[in-house]
């Protein structure tokens, strides 16, 4: 039996994790196009069966282009918290069937003491929250938190 669903499809991640490696930086296309690369790290804590607490670590590879690349160049760094959205890539490794799941990554969001936002589509938004914060506080893990919402 046939379903037919006249639904989009859709290739729309969001994640919050922390950078696993400082970024690595490469000039594609003649030395004209910036790409970063790096992996972030996501932990998982469940409860088994048993009542043991059981701890998975995953580890996600993450590629940003052109104004999303000089901004993880200039301002990332191994252990920052980060938000990404972006879209889930598949990357056939060579001479093999095998291949490899990582984060496109279209929008970045550090979490740090300035909040950085760039959307690939966008210019950059740099907006330094240290003085005036406008509603917007740290935890006291350096999480980046709305009051208002």
């Amino acid at each position: 039996m046939s379903s037919n669903f006249n639904v989009p499809m859709l290739n729309k991640v969001m994640i919050v994790a922390n950078v696993a490696n400082d970024p690595k930086i490469s000039l594609t296309n003649g030395n004209k196009i910036k790409v970063a690369n790096f992996r972030i790290v996501c932990v998982r804590k469940f409860r088994l069966k048993s009542g043991n607490l059981k701890e998975e670590t995953s580890y996600v590879n993450v590629t940003a282009w052109m104004k999303l690349a000089e901004i993880c160049e200039n301002n990332l760094q191994r252990g920052d918290k980060v938000y990404i959205e972006g879209s889930i890539q598949s990357k056939q490794i060579s001479n093999s069937q095998y291949s490899v799941v990582g984060i496109l990554a279209e929008r970045i969001q550090i979490l740090s003491q300035k909040k950085i936002i760039v959307d690939r589509d966008q210019d950059i938004e740099v907006e330094d929250v240290s003085s005036d914060n406008d509603g917007e506080e740290f935890d006291e893990n350096g999480s980046w938190t709305n009051s208002s919402w």
